[in-house]
């Protein structure tokens, strides 16, 4: 922990939401997360990944409700796209991101922010207990035991958690870095910032299950973008490297 003169100002955070098709739960998630006492004077930019269930329009009343909300439609390419649209809008020095499907508690931003200092480029979050089937679960180990040996390594735990807090310019660049991302790209993220030279830590968080719809990714549609994903990242890390 660094002290308070070093730890960055909640003011100067952003944090993203990425959103597809969401509608039953978008609005509760972004009323928990304001109702935050510590979060209150954060910026959320809800990214729309081209929803066809009316959660476009909900996002567009958030906005015009309240000023700390901005909503960015983009047309559907998946989480990648969404994210990296995002990063490139984001102003504040610091971001997060949260999954909007209401998995997770927006408590434990304030605690992944305390973490955060000018010596730490991001904190990843850690799924203690996961609200997650056993299929799911043994998917995400058969990702991790490919992560290692497409990429070398694991930098972090829960490559998969989403939630997460990092400082804005290790991330903004990822148009031109990886400018057609497979759809997982974003679980790597971890290694393009210690490949660049930032610190991570990690940090135990709650994980939930869902506030309502469906999970947008089961195992098999997961498979090959995934792998695509890795041969990406793996390019990405080899061009940051050598930059």
């Amino acid at each position: 922990m660094s002290n308070e003169d070093e730890q960055p100002a909640l003011k100067s955070f952003t944090l993203v939401l990425p959103v597809w098709n969401e509608r039953e739960v978008i609005e509760p998630v972004v009323q928990e997360i304001l109702s935050v006492p510590e979060l209150a004077c954060i910026r959320l930019l809800l990214v729309d990944d081209g929803s066809t269930d009316g959660s476009a329009e909900l996002l567009d009343g958030l906005e015009t409700k309240d000023g700390r909300c901005a909503a960015l439609h983009l047309p559907h390419g998946g989480k990648d796209r969404a994210l990296w649209a995002a990063f490139g809008r984001v102003e504040t020095d610091w971001l997060g991101i949260m999954d909007s499907d209401g998995q997770y508690d927006p408590r434990d931003l304030v605690e992944l922010f305390r973490q955060a200092d000018t010596n730490i480029a991001a904190v990843w979050g850690v799924r203690a207990r996961r609200h997650d089937n056993r299929w799911r679960k043994i998917i995400s180990r058969a990702g991790r035991l490919a992560k290692r040996l497409i990429l070398g390594s694991c930098t972090v735990q829960d490559t998969g958690c989403g939630i997460w807090v990092a400082q804005t310019r290790f991330v903004r660049d990822l148009n031109a870095l990886c400018p057609e991302p497979a759809g997982q790209v974003h679980c790597h993220l971890p290694e393009l910032i210690s490949t660049r030279g930032g610190r991570i830590a990690e940090q135990a968080i709650r994980h939930r299950s869902r506030l309502g719809g469906q999970a947008k990714y089961g195992a098999l549609n997961r498979m090959g973008p995934g792998l695509r994903s890795l041969l990406q990242a793996r390019s990405m890390l080899r061009a940051a490297s050598r930059g």
